[in-house]
């Protein structure tokens, strides 16, 4: 707003020129940002009453939204300071009452003329602002009091942009001297912050308001949003401000462990394998994962694990039926809704955010570094002189003193053999890795426009020493909301994703790249990389196919764009609402396999790896489209009847094809391509496409806010099944009941604040099925047979297919309670769940063998699935020297388990599932120690049918022993089925149970602290025969040795019954069904764990330091992900307990610092 002389008043044209000049100034602003916004007067000249709610704003600024709501035009001259800050807050308030509000403390004098409002300073105020400011600081005297005007003690009063603060006493009253002009922020546990400048006034009477943000918090909810206190289902959303304050790559990082029954598992540290989401336990024996709406938009756990976190305001989960049914047979296992940032503030805000990490491997297996012992260690395995005594010496004289590192020639094995003691994780990983990320968003919003606009880069080097690994990821996105009319607002929300994973071609061609790297990172301790000319060395030959043996690069872009429309046809109560989607994913792929030389020994060439070499082109492109129009009726009548509705239609249209193409024989190895290569090609191409279509609607009723009721319904058809079992109608219901709104309960309220009762009860169908199971399809390849001088092609048989084939049934029933208490410091949810898959895919009844193809697929298969959720949390404050600390504390727990209750096998084989199975059962032998004699191992139940060679390796003084439980004189597995399955019982179970999280939170006088827990509290695994880390020689006589399998072993110079590891033999656990790779209680380990997720420490500099520079808000931090972890597993085994196997890429332990800023 201009200041204007007196013949201004006059010009009434001038004044209309003003606002039209400062359009233009938003126009011009806002078309520099490639936004367009449209701005029109708002002006009533009959109302005379005003609602301003502004924070530390301009003076000027609360004039000129005067101006806007009323025909009243203010007056003044330069001695009239409307530079100065104020913050007023009232609605609906008489024009002569809010002026009173706004200058009674300024020294600023109006008077009203018609519909002009002339101020003038006042000076006796001046002079007494002068004396104040020559003083330096105001003694305030205050009280802070609830509605009731009762005090409130400990309250926490602190003047604006400082550390200067005070806790109220026992009467409510503080004593503060604060600088003239400022603004005190008065906060408590369970009330609203309040903000009151202190310009012109000595003495304040605060009165707080009760913090109705858990009942006013709005959920969404699919197509609406709903007051957490009046949810009815089973939803739970997470606080956003810890993606604010923790650095996070992806948003899988920070939901594990967040929110009860939302299952996060990491695959591996790779940071191109993204976790994997699951609600409520095991699905269904054909898979099934929650459903994943961005937006609004229908997307897939790709499309989550990519989103930027600094993105995200809103992240709500699903878990039962009734909340879920809405988005019909893609939700059968919950779903997982995100909100995107919209603009917050009328004010451009610009948020730049960073973070630089180094990265540790968290866990490094305790390899036994002895080169003698690796050789004659083999021999013991073995029984027999494998490696004869003068290699032997050679390593014995290199262990005392490091000498001759080239170790012997052997001609009769055609080897030079090395007696180095190199750590293969060493070798293969580096010591640290660097990461970094870094986020800026642009956001704002006006009467007619909001916008929000962000950029966020990624990259991760790879922790692989040979190679080139790292991974670069950029983000965008712009969304942009015009409200066209006050009845009409439309909408864009645009996002592109694009990353580049570099690694080398054997890690990402291989069918199974985790064992390929197994074999490399596991490279022989014993042996050099390279021999001593400069050449890859045969034994540790996987060091040169990562070095050389071909570069591979994945390039993936994904770009969304979201239209969407939203038509107020009454005001507040009934909208129609539309959207569109467009999303394409394109996945180029392009990787080499190059040829290199391996050596036995310096000059002794071995072979050439690799041959023929070859380029790979491959291209995906995934194509989903998806349609949205929907209504939303919202009205509440007599004060106690509240209303709800949504109905819609739904339809998704996804298409995804692969096509793949390689030549081999390259013209050069320096430069890799289709095209400069000579060889055969091979061509092939992969397409799959489907589609659904649904009606869907909610219908949601509340008495009195006492009494919920809502009915959920979708009519859903999928393309996955026969023409006539396409369609199927899935209802839902839920009620909650708040019993803290009763009469009877209000002696309560003392101590609780509210309590809901609640249930549901779903049904929903799935068909996260094969796309064409119903089809008889027939597979076209080229045959390898020559005839006529060609390859010719052929077409194989179809398989059998059901005609029937139709829709999973998940039904689910949910009983939950809801409690606040002790003025909102204590909050409780928990649930308890029942839900039943039925009619899953199997194959169906054995048929004729001389049919000649496979069994056909069937609904005939049932699950049961139980389990409980809860959430805990506890928020207050304390003070700590003079100054208040606010803390918290939060817990989650959650369980489940699940049993086949229905299932076809005749013959009841333990290698297929079977009724009352309990999903993830291991069946194994019983231990009992060690034998002490071979007198006493010849005594003992024969295990002939358990040994791998038991002519050769038969049972000793030192063997593993087991119990005979049917006491038949020997240990066997049976038949290995439910009748007849001799020493085997049920020993433990692979499913993860009593998964929690656990966080610790506290800020005091800029200070900021969190630490974050997260565990499981059951869970077995039995490591397999791939597991070489575990089984070391016991499995392959190559490979080296935990410390443990020497140490703690039976050895015939120290027979010790009570040693982890038995009498050493190779095999033992190499193959399947035989001896150590039959799962048994000794070797069963405990994976439980408790691990230290995250740490953060933050600082955030005070205001006056930094609004000098223009900056509202910097904080500093530093921040640390697997920081450690305590496990039941063996204590030499060191892998980490959410990455077994010890194939996988490690993972990792960040320490990371960096920068949050606000201008």
């Amino acid at each position: 707003m201009n200041k204007k002389s007196l013949p201004d008043i006059l010009l009434i044209k001038r004044f209309r020129r003003k606002h039209f000049f400062r359009a233009m100034k938003i126009t011009t602003l806002l078309l520099f940002m490639f936004i367009f916004c449209l701005h029109a007067e708002n002006s009533n000249s009959q109302n005379v009453s005003v609602t301003i709610h502004k924070n530390d704003v301009r003076l000027e600024n609360v004039l000129n939204e005067i101006e806007k709501q009323t025909d009243y035009l203010f007056v003044y001259n330069k001695n009239v300071d409307v530079d100065r800050n104020v913050s007023v807050f009232f609605s609906k308030l008489d024009l002569q009452e809010a002026l009173k509000n706004i200058f009674g403390g300024l020294n600023i004098q109006y008077e009203i003329d018609g519909r002009y409002v002339l101020l003038s300073s006042n000076k006796k105020g001046d002079r007494r602002i002068e004396s104040l400011q020559q003083s330096g600081k105001k003694r305030i005297l205050g009280t802070v009091v609830n509605k009731n005007g009762e005090p409130i003690i400990g309250a926490n009063v602190i003047e604006k942009g400082s550390t200067n603060g005070i806790i109220t006493g026992i009467d409510g009253k503080f004593v503060l001297s604060v600088d003239p002009t400022s603004t005190l922020q008065i906060s408590y546990i369970g009330y609203q912050t309040k903000e009151v400048g202190v310009y012109g006034s000595s003495s304040l009477i605060v009165e707080l308001q009760e913090d109705m943000e858990l009942l006013d918090e709005v959920v969404v909810v699919g197509y609406a949003v709903q007051k957490k206190a009046n949810l009815s289902g089973s939803v739970a959303t997470l606080d956003t401000k810890k993606l604010e304050d923790r650095p996070v790559s992806n948003i899988g990082q920070a939901l594990q462990g967040a929110v009860a029954s939302l299952n996060v598992d990491p695959t591996s540290g790779d940071p191109n394998e993204l976790p994997s989401f699951n609600i409520r336990g095991f699905a269904s024996i054909n898979g099934g994962s929650p459903l994943v709406v961005i937006d609004g938009v229908i997307s897939d756990a790709n499309q989550l694990n990519t989103l930027n976190p600094a993105d995200i305001a809103n992240v709500s989960v699903l878990k039962d039926a009734a909340s879920a049914a809405i988005y019909g047979s893609r939700a059968a296992y919950g779903v997982i809704l995100v909100t995107t940032k919209t603009g917050k503030t009328e004010r451009v805000t610009v948020n730049y955010n960073n973070n630089f990490s180094v990265r540790f491997l968290t866990e490094k297996p305790n390899i036994f570094l002895n080169s003698y012992h690796f050789y004659n260690d083999w021999n013991i395995g073995a029984g027999a002189q494998v490696f004869a005594n003068e290699l032997l010496d050679v390593a014995k004289a290199y262990m005392k003193d490091r000498s001759n590192p080239d170790g012997l020639w052997m001609p009769t094995m055609g080897q030079q053999f090395y007696v180095l003691a190199n750590n293969p994780y060493d070798v293969f990983y580096k010591k640290s890795a660097f990461s970094t990320n870094h986020t800026i968003d642009i956001s704002g919003k006006t009467e007619k426009l909001n916008y929000y606009i962000s950029g966020g880069y990624t990259y991760q080097d790879g922790m692989i020493r040979f190679g080139d690994f790292d991974y670069n990821k950029y983000n965008i996105r712009a969304k942009l909301d015009i409200q066209l009319t006050p009845w009409w607002k439309i909408g864009s929300n645009s996002s592109f994703v694009s990353s580049l994973n570099r690694s080398s071609s054997a890690y990402l061609i291989y069918a199974d790249p985790d064992n390929y790297r197994l074999s490399t990172q596991l490279g022989v301790s014993v042996a050099p990389v390279q021999t001593s000319d400069g050449h890859w060395y045969d034994l540790n030959s996987s060091y040169g196919d990562f070095e050389e043996g071909g570069q591979a690069k994945k390039y993936d872009d994904t770009f969304s764009q979201l239209f969407t429309t939203k038509i107020d046809l009454l005001k507040d109560v009934l909208t129609l609402n539309g959207q569109f989607n467009y999303s394409i994913q394109r996945v180029k792929t392009d990787f080499s396999t190059l040829s290199y030389d391996v050596y036995v020994a310096p000059g002794i060439f071995d072979s050439k790896r690799n041959t023929p070499n070859s380029m790979t082109n491959r291209y995906g492109t995934v194509r989903h489209m998806t349609y949205d129009a929907y209504a939303n009726f919202d009205k509440t009548f007599a004060e106690k009847h509240a209303l709800s509705a949504v109905l819609g239609f739904n339809q998704e249209d996804y298409r995804y094809v692969q096509q793949n193409m390689k030549k081999t024989q390259l013209v050069s190895q320096n430069l890799p391509s289709v095209q400069l290569a000579y060889g055969m090609p091979t061509v092939g191409e992969n397409i799959e496409t489907w589609a659904l279509r649904g009606a869907y609607g909610r219908l949601n009723y509340i008495f009195d806010n006492k009494y919920i009721f809502e009915f959920n319904g979708r009519y859903d058809g999928t393309s996955r099944f026969p023409h006539d079992d396409r369609f199927v109608f899935n209802p839902s219901g839920s009620v909650a009941w708040v019993l803290s709104e009763e009469k009877f309960f209000q002696p309560l309220r003392t101590i609780f604040d509210r309590v809901k009762i609640r249930g549901s009860y779903g049904q929903l169908g799935n068909q996260d099925v094969n796309a064409y199971a119903y089809m008889a399809t027939m597979a076209v390849a080229q045959s390898d047979l020559i005839l006529g001088g060609k390859l010719p092609m052929y077409v194989s048989a179809p398989e059998l297919v059901s005609n029937n084939l139709t829709w999973e049934k998940v039904t689910t029933a949910d009983i939950g309670v809801d409690l606040t208490l002790f003025d909102n410091r204590l909050n409780f949810t928990g649930d308890i769940y029942r839900r039943n898959t039925k009619d899953m895919l199997t194959l169906g009844e054995v048929l004729p063998g001389v049919l000649g193809a496979n069994l056909p697929k069937e609904n005939s298969a049932d699950l049961k699935t139980t389990g409980f959720d809860l959430t805990v949390s506890w928020r207050d404050q304390i003070k700590l020297a003079g100054k208040p600390l606010e803390y918290s504390l939060e817990f989650n727990l959650s369980d489940s388990k699940s049993e086949i209750t229905k299932f076809s096998n005749p013959t009841g084989t333990l290698n297929s599932y079977y009724k009352g199975q309990k999903i993830g059962e291991i069946w194994g032998l019983t231990s009992d120690g060690l034998y002490k004699s071979d007198e006493e191992a010849q005594k003992g139940p024969d295990q002939t049918e358990i040994l791998i060679a038991p002519s050769q390796y038969p049972t000793v003084a030192g063997s593993l022993k087991y119990k005979d439980l049917n006491n038949d004189g020997k240990i066997t597995r049976g038949k290995y089925t439910l009748d007849d399955h001799g020493d085997l019982t049920v020993i433990g179970n692979d499913q993860i149970r009593y998964r929690f999280g656990a966080t610790f939170a506290a800020n005091w006088s800029g200070f900021d602290i969190s630490a974050f827990f997260q565990g499981v509290m059951k869970h077995n695994y039995y490591p397999t025969a791939s597991d070489k880390i575990f089984w070391g020689k016991y499995s392959a006589p190559w490979f080296d040795q935990l410390e443990g399998h020497y140490f703690d072993r039976w050895k015939e110079d120290n027979p010790n019954l009570d040693a982890y590891w038995p009498v050493l033999s190779h095999r033992n656990a190499s193959t399947a069904d035989r001896e150590m790779n039959i799962p048994q209680t000794r070797y069963l380990q405990n994976a439980a764990y408790i691990r230290l997720k995250n740490l953060t420490l933050g600082y955030t500099l005070p205001g006056k330091w930094v609004s000098k520079l223009s900056i509202q808000r910097m904080r500093i931090f530093y921040s640390g992900d697997n920081l450690f972890c305590l496990s039941g597993l063996y204590s030499d085994y060191s892998v980490d307990p959410e990455n077994l196997g010890a194939n996988r890429y490690p993972f990792q332990r960040y320490n990371s610092f960096g920068i949050n800023v606000t201008f």
